[in-house]
C-alpha cells in the first residue's frame, strides 16, 4: 500500500513539473515576440557552421588582419620584398578607405610585430601567433574578420586576386562573393580576378566565431603583378575596391 501512494505521489509530481515547464516555455516565448529586436541592435542566425552570421544592423566593426609580421616574414619575393611589409601596407591604407566610410576598424597588428609570438618557444609560434589573432577577432566580435597575405606559385606566370572562406561557413561563403564582384567591377580589366574557393585547413577560418575571410591579393611570385601591388596608385584602387567589398558585406 505505502509504494502504491508512494507512486501516485510521484506521478502527481511529475504532472506538475510538465505543467510548470510549459507554462515557462510560453512565458518566455511571448515575451520574445513583445520585446522584438530594437532599432540599431544586432540580428544575428545561426549558419550551418554555427558561426554568426550578422545581418545588416552589425556592430559596424571590421577587423583587418594583416598576416604573418615579427619573425614570421611570409613569403618572399625574389627581389627580396616581405609579404609582412606588403600585407601591412595594404591593411593600413584598406583601413582608412573604411574608416572614411563611417566603419570602426580594429586592426590585429600596427608594425612589424607578430602577436602572440614574444610568449612562445621558436618551434610554436606560428600557431601562437594564429591564436592570438583568432582570440582577438573573436573577443572584438565585428561583423567580419579579413586577413590580407599575399600568394606565391613556383610558375611566375601565374597571377590574380582570390579570396578565401570557410567551407562550412554560408556567410563566409556570401561574403566571399561579395567580395570578388567588387575585384571584378573595381580593379583594371586586365587583372586577374580568381574564383573565390572554399577552405577547411586554414586555423583562423575554422577558429572565428564570426564571417571570416582571406584575401590573397596577388603573387609575388610574378614579377608583372608584384610591380602593381607595390604602385601605390594600384593600392589605393585596389583597396578602394575592397572597401566596397567589405561595406557590402555589412549592408552599406
Amino acid at each position: 500500500m505505502r509504494k502504491i501512494i508512494t507512486l501516485a505521489a510521484l506521478c502527481l509530481f511529475l504532472t506538475a513539473l510538465l505543467t510548470a515547464n510549459r507554462w515557462l516555455t510560453e512565458k518566455i516565448r511571448s515575451v520574445s515576440e513583445e520585446a522584438g529586436a530594437g532599432e540599431g541592435e544586432t540580428v544575428l542566425t545561426a549558419t550551418a557552421d554555427g558561426k554568426a552570421d550578422a545581418g545588416a544592423k552589425g556592430s559596424g566593426r571590421v577587423v583587418l588582419d594583416a598576416g604573418h609580421g615579427g619573425a614570421d616574414p611570409g613569403k618572399v619575393s625574389e627581389e627580396g620584398v616581405l609579404e609582412k611589409d606588403l600585407n601591412l601596407v595594404i591593411t593600413r591604407r584598406l583601413a582608412k578607405e573604411l574608416e572614411d566610410a563611417g566603419v570602426e576598424v580594429i586592426l590585429t597588428r600596427t608594425g612589424d610585430e607578430g602577436p602572440g609570438q614574444d610568449q612562445a618557444e621558436a618551434g610554436s609560434r606560428k600557431l601562437a601567433d594564429l591564436k592570438a589573432r583568432t582570440e582577438r577577432i573573436n573577443e572584438e566580435y565585428p561583423d567580419l574578420a579579413v586577413s590580407i597575405h599575399q600568394n606565391s606559385y613556383p610558375d611566375p606566370s601565374v597571377r590574380g586576386v582570390q579570396v578565401f572562406y570557410y567551407s562550412r561557413s554560408e556567410a563566409g561563403e556570401r561574403m566571399a562573393a561579395l567580395m570578388e564582384k567588387a575585384f571584378r567591377e573595381g580593379l583594371p580589366e586586365e587583372t586577374r580576378v580568381r574564383d573565390s574557393k572554399a577552405n577547411e585547413e586554414y586555423y583562423l577560418l575554422r577558429n572565428t566565431e564570426v564571417p571570416a575571410i582571406i584575401l590573397e591579393c596577388g603573387f609575388l611570385s610574378c614579377p608583372e603583378e608584384l610591380s602593381l601591388l607595390m604602385d601605390q596608385d594600384y593600392q589605393e584602387q585596389f583597396c578602394k575596391a575592397a572597401a566596397r567589398g567589405i561595406l557590402a558585406c555589412m549592408g552599406k
